[in-house]
């Protein structure tokens, strides 16, 4: 069967003098990003979905020719981010497919970035893009950052990636009848109950297009998915892949046994997923 690889990472340091008071976000400190860039030379992703990228505050007074993510990936990935703050988004190699809309190797802000409400910190993107695998396959790749704190953005966020505004005629961000969602949801369907949990159960549940939505995380030895956040107290599985039509499991870097961490031993708060996945091709593409 077909397959890609899948690396799904947030960037974000855990050491809190990379933390940056004026816009609060925390960053990879260059050490650390050498050590993550050695480690995706090595892995060789085919796409690529990331949260916590420097983004545009690299471009504050100055216009580097490199973003943070492009340094990371190197010149053979096509790059859409959030049209906001550049934090987040999503990678295809070019060996590997196109994002519609993008020419390969360029870095582009995404129009597909979902709107969210005044209330809300707007350094959290959630993002679509149309991927087409060179034999033709294409799907809706969603990349997910919900709100960390606040529970109602997160429920914004996900009626507007899965449901859209009927009332204000304003359709779902997802569109193609495939789909993988993948990213930092800052919600785990497992060990929290909140109304963005609930909400999350309900729209998996339903599936889509008629099919089933199937998560890729890996079960550990507790029957539950791999932990990718950890906290003394306050462990979960944050980051989260799913689709409609694709089968395999992603290795929770550092966790799964005989699998190492992304960032090379520490910095990152939270553990990549890196995988395979296979589908079926249609019978008009084969």
């Amino acid at each position: 069967m077909p397959s890609f690889s899948i690396l799904c990472v947030n960037l974000g340091n855990l050491e809190i003098k990379y933390f940056d008071e004026k816009y609060k976000n925390k960053l990879a400190s260059r050490n650390v990003e050498r050590r993550i860039t050695r480690r995706i030379r090595k892995l060789q992703p085919d796409i690529v979905v990331y949260q916590e990228s420097i983004g545009c505050l690299e471009y504050i007074g100055k216009d580097p020719e490199h973003p943070q993510i492009r340094r990371m990936l190197g010149e053979d990935y096509t790059i859409v981010t959030d049209k906001r703050s550049q934090f987040d988004g999503i990678a295809v190699k070019i060996s590997a497919g196109r994002i519609l809309g993008c020419k390969p190797r360029h870095y582009l802000q995404n129009k597909h970035t979902e709107r969210q409400g005044n209330a809300c910190d707007r350094d959290f993107s959630s993002q679509v893009a149309a991927i087409q695998l060179t034999d033709g396959f294409t799907f809706d790749l969603a990349c997910f950052h919900l709100h960390n704190i606040n529970v109602e953005c997160r429920v914004n966020t996900l009626f507007n990636m899965f449901i859209g505004n009927p009332n204000k005629n304003k359709p779902a961000l997802l569109q193609q009848r495939n789909i993988l969602i993948a990213g930092d949801f800052n919600l785990d369907p497992w060990r929290q109950d909140d109304r963005s949990v609930q909400v999350f159960k309900e729209i998996t549940a339903r599936g889509w297009d008629g099919c089933e939505i199937r998560f890729h995380n890996r079960i550990g030895m507790d029957s539950l998915p791999e932990l990718t956040s950890i906290f003394p107290f306050f462990s979960r599985t944050i980051d989260l892949a799913a689709s409609n039509f694709a089968t395999g499991i992603l290795d929770t870097l550092g966790i799964t046994p005989g699998t190492e961490r992304l960032d090379g031993g520490k910095g990152c708060d939270h553990h990549a997923l890196f995988g395979r996945l296979e589908y079926e091709l249609p019978a008009e593409l084969i």
